[in-house]
């Protein structure tokens, strides 16, 4: 479990997808406890003693500092049970939905992956870093969906593994780059109920079977942005 989170760490620092010392990615361990990334240093990669905390946030093992996000990891486990891992990231795309405030309607079938009804959701703002902005991201995602844009900071994506959950982001940004491309060149057409149910059902085959739409893709590398 450390690997992958370390391994899905240095990936999202390879391809962009975090900026600055923000983002992270964690994984639930035993007995309700997280294991988590410390805060990185601006153009360092990450260090790769990992943190152990508690529930609530609080480190049970190592000496670093923990992420800005750690309340919003926290949160998501304490509340959704499905969530195997997670991250935050500002991947370019969907950072940029995520400051006009504008939420990715269902206009593409890939999108069921995220959300059983093909959209992508904008959290209400809140201060970066406070137990609101935290609730604000649990309060989208716990109604069964595996991504939100995060207002005015970027996104938050779930999976059972963290190389699932990477999987999901790069989904994400993929979705943000054709949504906003299209919005630029027109307005985009929106599927429809009927459409997004049968796009889920031919997804959900294809991607092994099951109830709902695939958690993730096995997505061997980023989009092109």
């Amino acid at each position: 479990m450390r690997r992958g989170i370390l391994d899905t760490a240095h990936r999202l620092v390879g391809v962009g997808m975090v900026s600055g010392t923000f983002g992270s990615v964690s994984a639930r361990g035993e007995a309700g406890a997280i294991i988590v990334t410390p805060e990185r240093r601006e153009g360092e990669p990450w260090p790769r003693d990992l943190l152990l905390l508690d529930g609530d946030g609080r480190v049970l093992e190592g000496d670093l500092t923990p992420p800005a996000e750690t309340l919003v990891h926290a949160c998501i486990y304490r509340n959704l049970p499905v969530a195997g891992a997670v991250i935050c990231a500002q991947p370019p795309y969907a950072t940029v939905l995520a400051c006009l405030g504008w939420e990715i309607p269902p206009l593409h079938p890939m999108l069921t992956i995220l959300s059983e009804d093909g959209h992508v959701p904008v959290t209400r703002r809140a201060p970066y870093g406070t137990e609101q902005f935290a609730l604000n991201v649990e309060e989208e995602l716990s109604e069964g969906l595996r991504a939100c844009l995060v207002r005015s900071s970027g996104a938050v994506v779930l999976g059972e593994h963290p190389e699932d959950a990477l999987s999901n982001l790069f989904l994400l940004e993929e979705a943000s780059r054709l949504y906003y491309r299209a919005m630029l060149a027109g307005e985009p057409e929106i599927l429809g109920h009927d459409e997004i149910l049968e796009a889920a059902r031919r997804i959900t085959a294809a991607l092994g079977g099951g109830e709902g739409p695939s958690p993730g893709l096995d997505t061997a590398d980023p989009p092109l942005c």
